[in-house]
């Protein structure tokens, strides 16, 4: 134990404030005590809305341009989160650090703090460069991004975005933003990419440098061949032997396809960069597409993972393309190319999937796809963009489609002309495209979880190598299903919006659900893909529009979202998908629209069909399950309103819900999936289920009892195709007596779970 408080200390050693170290040092005289804040807690606090951020930046000449660019890139939302006193170095005080979350930012020749904190940090600082874990940093573009325990006030944070020079912070903040997903404790950024990462140890004494979580690109195991076109970089050992020779092969060929196409010869070899998992690219780019060009570097950075297709996407076309012709002026045009220019597009070509967009009436006007700021999402325009290129070749002929791709600018006839042709074309191939079930027959019945993204880093999401061990564990508790859950966001229940596609590098981004599609694959799991609606304060079944052309809009960005969703499942072979959960004033006041809706959306996906209902009202008043292949329920009707019921006062209450189901099944005749049911781990979840009472005081008990109740009463019930619980977390952390919420990982209701699905 201390002999003075941690304050004090920090006060007294930075008596010193002013002076910068003239060599680096990793001194780490006052940190990792027992009783300094775990991550969690820290991270906690940090968001709290009543944060207080110091944030120092250089003073001096370099102040105004420091302040310039952090008021542009924190990001105003961030601006409005947090109280922001933004500070230059030389005006704070060593008091001034105590109680406050403390954002330093600069270089060490510019802002002493960084010096003078060193003594308290694992890193050093210098003139010349930095260090961390005895490594030394010198290069100009090298960047520390470090969350630390603030060591005034070790309760509130200490975020740090330091280089050894005014162009790579500057370049930092450009590219990232400084408040947002915490990838790592500790991040060291060169020429604009993660090249090394870590966690502190949060085991007690907590925050010390722990070897055995540091990943460091530079010294792992790096193989590069050069060929004419390319730079094969290979991290980690992403490909080997036969494998990366094919790859180089098909590669080559699709090169030498695209410089005969221009009839030029090749430049500069383009650096192609492969990693082993989706994870290690994200956490290296912090970008989380399969693959993805930067464009400026001439790279290309590709996760090489069983199943994922992102080889034949034609990312490095649009490079080669780039150094050849430059940016068109209309940039679907390179899109476009770079598809036409593909062999396989996911897997069938482009052709079929334009195909299956015409086939289900989904086709947007020629105007959206050649907006630059459209709502189309990289899945349905590409495919699309890539038969557009194939009508102005045959019209324009490939000289003269060349000669107008740098510059071509659609007039309003133009556009009427060329739309008329493309539909013509895509409508055709219509024909072509057969919607054929993607997957094999669904087990007799399904027993599994709704899989959550339960962690906003790309560690601990779907993307994740956790994820695919908390699947694994599905699997091994005897579940056969599980449904992955992407998420939109609408802010206001009443105001039509588009519905975006998520594409934070933390959030459940394409690229993060492909991997958690194909990894509860990889287990023998049957895949239902569930898309969301989240609201915040409010929940989807208050969605209702306020006149008849706000529906109109509401119906036309709901089926945009959809779409790119049956598209997926689609491709990636999902075997069942659900197209909406617990919209119930949009179901019931529209269930003409959902009929040809769903429709629209089978021809798209060719595969079963469900819609999870909300339990109650919506679900004993729809008539629309004729259009489904499963009537879906969200199923949180209590099991008793009393305070301490007997366990066969529970399962007098789970019987007449059942009773209360199979009322409402029997009059469609369809089997029923039970889409979410489950319980909190509190005191009487019985009471009302649905609730998530945060902060709740565990009992994991009361869950557990309520979940033998219904699985009794389900028990041999003929009209049940399943039971998908809710819920399970893609990161196993979140669970156990300490998390009082819905998952019974690490709970006795995980015993009565696995206990049933072998029983089923």
């Amino acid at each position: 134990m201390r002999p003075l408080c941690l304050a004090c200390c920090i006060l007294a050693l930075l008596a010193g404030c002013g002076e910068t170290t003239a060599t680096p040092t990793t001194s780490a005289a006052l940190h990792a005590d027992d009783d300094w804040p775990a991550r969690d807690s820290l991270l906690r606090t940090l968001y709290r809305r009543d944060s207080q951020l110091l944030l120092i930046h250089p003073g001096g000449p370099h102040a105004d341009a420091y302040r310039a660019h952090l008021r542009q890139h924190v990001g105003r939302r961030w601006q409005r989160f947090f109280t922001f006193d933004m500070q230059p170095a030389d005006s704070v005080r060593r008091e001034d650090l105590v109680g406050r979350t403390v954002v330093l930012v600069g270089t060490a020749a510019t802002n002493p703090w960084l010096g003078t904190l060193a003594e308290a940090l694992p890193v050093g600082f210098g003139e010349t460069g930095f260090v961390l874990g005895e490594k030394t940093y010198t290069d100009a573009s090298a960047v520390l991004h470090l969350l630390y325990p603030n060591p005034a006030t070790p309760a509130r944070a200490l975020l740090l975005v330091a280089g050894n020079s005014q162009e790579g912070v500057f370049a930092f903040l450009e590219d990232r933003r400084l408040f947002g997903q915490w990838q790592s404790d500790y991040a060291i950024f060169r020429d604009g990419l993660r090249r090394r990462w870590g966690q502190f140890t949060q085991e007690p004494p907590r925050w010390r440098y722990d070897a055995a979580q540091n990943h460091d690109l530079d010294e792992a195991h790096q193989n590069a061949v050069v060929t004419e076109h390319f730079r094969f970089i290979v991290q980690q050992d992403a490909l080997r032997g036969a494998a990366l020779d094919q790859l180089i092969a098909r590669r080559t060929a699709t090169a030498q396809r695209v410089t005969a196409f221009l009839g030029m010869p090749p430049v500069t070899p383009i650096d192609y960069v492969l990693y082993p998992t989706l994870e290690a690219k994200a956490l290296a780019t912090d970008d989380m597409r399969l693959a993805h060009a930067r464009f400026p570097q001439r790279e290309l950075h590709l996760a090489y993972e069983a199943n994922l297709e992102a080889e034949g996407l034609g990312r490095e076309i649009s490079l080669l393309l780039r150094d050849a012709l430059g940016p068109p002026t209309t940039p679907i045009l390179e899109t476009g190319l770079a598809v036409h220019l593909t062999d396989a597009w996911h897997g069938r070509g482009y052709r079929h999937w334009a195909g299956r967009l015409a086939a289900a009436e989904t086709l947007p006007p020629l105007t959206e796809l050649l907006d630059p700021e459209t709502p189309l999402t990289p899945l349905v325009a590409e495919p699309l963009a890539g038969t557009l290129v194939d009508v102005l070749l045959e019209t324009w002929g490939r000289k003269g489609f060349l000669q107008r791709y740098a510059t071509w600018q659609p007039t309003a006839e133009d556009i009427h002309n060329v739309e008329y042709m493309w539909k013509t074309y895509v409508e055709a191939l219509a024909h072509e495209a057969n919607p054929d079930p993607p997957g094999g027959p669904l087990p007799r019945l399904l027993k599994g979880f709704n899989f959550a993204h339960e962690g906003y880093s790309i560690f601990n999401g779907y993307g994740a190598a956790r994820a695919d061990t908390a699947l694994a564990r599905i699997a091994a508790l005897g579940g056969n299903a599980a449904a992955v859950l992407p998420y939109t966001f609408m802010r206001d229940p009443h105001r039509p919006v588009p519905l975006r596609v998520p594409t934070s590098v933390g959030s459940e981004n394409d690229g993060s659900v492909i991997h958690a599609i194909l990894g509860a694959q990889a287990q023998g799991l049957t895949v239902v893909l569930k898309p969301h609606i989240w609201l915040g304060r409010s929940w989807p079944g208050e969605i209702e529009m306020q006149t008849d052309a706000d529906w109109q809009a509401f119906f036309q960005h709901y089926e945009r979202w959809m779409r790119h969703y049956a598209l997926m499942a689609a491709i990636y072979e999902v075997d069942l998908l659900c197209l909406g959960v617990e919209l119930g004033k949009f179901t019931t006041q529209h269930e003409d629209w959902w009929r040809a809706f769903a429709g629209r959306m089978r021809t798209l996906y060719g595969g079963p069909l469900t819609y999870a209902a909300n339990w109650g009202e919506e679900f004993e008043a729809l008539t629309f399950w004729d259009a489904f292949d499963y009537l879906g329920l969200d199923n949180y009707y209590p099991l008793t309103k009393a305070d301490a019921p007997t366990d066969a006062d529970l399962r007098a209450g789970a019987d007449a819900v059942v009773a209360r189901i199979a009322a409402v099944q029997e009059r469609f005749g369809k089997p029923l999936l039970f889409t979410e049911t489950g319980f909190p781990s509190y005191a009487m979840p019985w009471k009302n289920p649905h609730q998530d009472q945060r902060g709740a005081p565990y009992d994991g008990d009361a869950q557990a009892r309520s979940y033998e109740a219904l699985a009794q009463a389900l028990d041999g019930q003929p009209w049940l195709a399943g039971v998908l619980w809710w819920k399970w977390p893609s990161d196993l952390s979140h669970g156990g007596p300490t998390h009082a919420s819905f998952t019974p990982n690490r709970k006795p209701a995980e015993a009565v779970v696995a206990r049933w699905f072998a029983r089923w």
